[in-house]
This record gives C-alpha cells, structure tokens and sequence, in this order.
C-alpha cells in the first residue's frame, strides 16, 4: 500500500528516462549555461589540486623508483594520510556537494518548469533549498556506501586470512548489496527534487513512505538510466580523449635510469592524465547530472504527490 492507502500504480520508469533525455539534449545550451558556475569551481580546484599535490607525486615515484619497501609504504601513507591531502578532500567533498549542489537544484527546477522558470539558469544558490539538498544528498551517498562498506569489509577479511566460508559470505554479501544500495537509495533521492522546490516536511522518510510500492520500478529505471548514461558519456568521452591526446600527447618514457630525467617525465605525465580527465569530464558531468536530476524530477511528480502549485507553475 502506498501513502495513500490504494495499491500503488505502475511506475512509468521509462517514460520518466525518455522525457529526461529529451530535455537535457533539447536544452544544451541551458544545461551548459546553468552548469557553468560549478564547472569553473571544479576546474580551477582541479587545477590547483594537480599544482599542490604534483610534488608530493614525485616524492611517491622517488619511493617506487628506490625498490626499498619501507620507502614506498613511507612515501604513499604520507601521500594519502598527510594533512595537505586529506584537506584536499575535504575541499573537494564540499565544492561538489554545495556547487553540485547549486547546479542539481536549478536543473531539478528547470525540468519541472521550463529552461525560462525562475531560479534556473546561471546563478548562485546559497538558500535553505540548498541546505536540505545538501544534507539529503549526503545522508543517501553515507546509506549507499554503508551498506556497501560491510559487505566489501567482510570479504576484505576473508581474503586476507584465506578463509574461503568469509570471503564467499562477503561476496554473497556484496552482490546483495550492490542490488539494495540502489533500490534504497533510489527511493530516498525522491526527497532530492522536493528540496530542490524548497517544500517543506518532505525529507528522506517522506520519500520512502511515498515510494513504498514503487521500489522495484524506481530500481530499474535507475538501473536503465545509468547504462544509457554510461554509454552517452562513452560516445562524448572516447573521441574527445583522443583529440586531446593528440593535441597534449602522454610524454613517452625516457629509457634511462636517470631518477631526476625519470621524475621529470613523471611529472610531465601527470599533467597530460590531468587535462585528459577535466577536458572530458566539462562536458559529461553536466549531461550526466542533468539526466539523473531530471529522471528523478519526473518520477516525483508521478508519486510525490507535489503540492497544487507545482502543477500550476508547470502549467503556465
């Protein structure tokens, strides 16, 4: 039974994935233009990130290079433990939740509204929206990786102590998971475009209440988008790493045994993988969101049960 006591409907999944995807590439030019804040803080964080952190990269292939155990286990937990890498976390954590976030909300609100509503488009979004949307998003990102983590931890110590009852419990564990984290989470981010409305009293239970019913329907469209997803962002991906590795190509490795000629090439190669990974990523992280937040809009205006003037500003 639903949250309003009558057998729930047959989730129109599909019908939600082809309205999404006819409005995130019948609105590109929108999409872009709303996604272009969030895309220059990425960019420059990324930027700045390889420049903080390169030399660090070459005291790691110093290490590697020295074939001295004690040095490489040295040199990667100052890597990865350090407090310059674990404020560049942290950082990077908070630009993509608050202008991720930013992006997400005006897209949600574009989908529902049109590309000429209010508060859609390029625009900062630093709102009590903006607030739920952040905490909702972070609650279902921490339940998504719960109920991952056990699984993979428990397999994790069968492996190491080559106990093969542990290790196929864990697997076991882990393929359940890999279908609830999904079913879970999809039926919880129907909290995340009613935040993005600013409607008040519609949080994660609401959205799991609402959704009861659904589960199922939402889990394979879901799963559908994200394959349709995943094979877009090949498409734009695979030729647009190819022009850019002809253009900056990787530095061919030196044959030498030189450390200061080898460290040099390392750092040259760092750079090349670095522009290899933004470039692409400017132009699938937007439609990648964009289909995401707009699939998740559609479904919740078909179980959400949005309040009478959601459907009065779609209709003007």
């Amino acid at each position: 039974m639903t949250e309003t006591g009558l057998a729930p409907k047959k989730l129109a999944g599909f019908e939600a994935i082809g309205k999404a995807f006819r409005f995130v590439f019948g609105n590109l030019q929108h999409l872009f233009a709303t996604a272009a804040l969030t895309l220059s803080v990425i960019l420059v964080f990324q930027l700045w990130y390889m420049s903080v952190t390169i030399d660090q990269t070459v005291e790691l292939t110093k290490a590697y290079l020295s074939d001295d155990p004690a040095a490489m286990i040295a040199a990667t937990l100052a890597f990865y433990f350090s407090p310059q890498t674990i404020t560049l976390v942290l950082i990077s954590m908070a630009i993509s939740l608050v202008f991720g976030g930013m992006f997400a909300i005006r897209w949600h609100r574009s989908a529902l509204f049109g590309s000429n509503a209010d508060s859609t488009g390029f625009g900062f979004e630093f709102s009590a929206s903006l607030r739920r949307y952040v905490v909702y998003g972070l609650g279902i990102g921490v339940i998504y990786v719960a109920i991952l983590a056990i699984p993979a931890a428990i397999a994790g110590m069968g492996v190491r102590s080559l106990n093969v009852g542990l290790s196929a419990l864990g697997g076991t564990l882990l393929f359940f998971g890999s279908i609830a984290a999904p079913y879970v989470c999809g039926r919880l981010s129907l909290a995340l475009p009613a935040a993005a409305l600013d409607i008040p009293n519609f949080g994660l239970g609401a959205a799991w209440r609402y959704s009861d019913g659904y589960g199922w329907g939402i889990f394979w469209a879901v799963v559908f988008m994200t394959i349709a997803a995943v094979a877009v962002s090949a498409i734009i991906a695979i030729p647009v790493s190819l022009v850019i590795g002809l253009v900056n190509p990787l530095p061919i490795q030196p044959l030498t045994d030189d450390l200061d000629v080898l460290i040099a090439w390392q750092s040259e190669v760092i750079r090349a993988q670095t522009w290899m990974q933004i470039v692409p990523n400017i132009f699938i992280y937007p439609i990648f969101t964009g289909l995401f937040t707009s699939l998740f809009s559609y479904i919740y205006l078909q179980i959400g049960k949005p309040p009478a003037w959601v459907e009065e500003q779609r209709a003007n």
